[in-house]
């Protein structure tokens, strides 16, 4: 039986195991920067015909997205502290 509860609850199919064992010990750049990326990149271009398009993974946005909502977070807090000394 199939689940879909999530994508981490399930183990990994072989040939993904052996793709990491692969690019393990390789040193890479991270949230899209990486060379891995920017392959996929080329080829979801060359399927689409299309070298305007602009590609983006979602981990990029959620580590944005993280990192807007703390720096958010702490401008809040600085300025109830502010506040908070008067």
């Amino acid at each position: 039986m199939y689940s879909f509860k999530n994508d981490y609850s399930e183990g990994a199919h072989p040939r993904v195991l052996e793709a990491l064992g692969t690019c393990n010990f390789e040193q890479a750049e991270g949230y899209g920067l990486d060379l891995h990326t920017q392959a996929a990149v080329a080829v979801l271009k060359e399927k689409l015909q299309n070298e305007e398009v602009q590609i983006h993974f979602p981990a990029i946005r959620l580590v944005t997205s993280w990192a807007t909502d703390e720096a958010a977070v702490d401008a809040f807090a600085t300025a109830l502290n502010a506040g908070a000394s008067r």
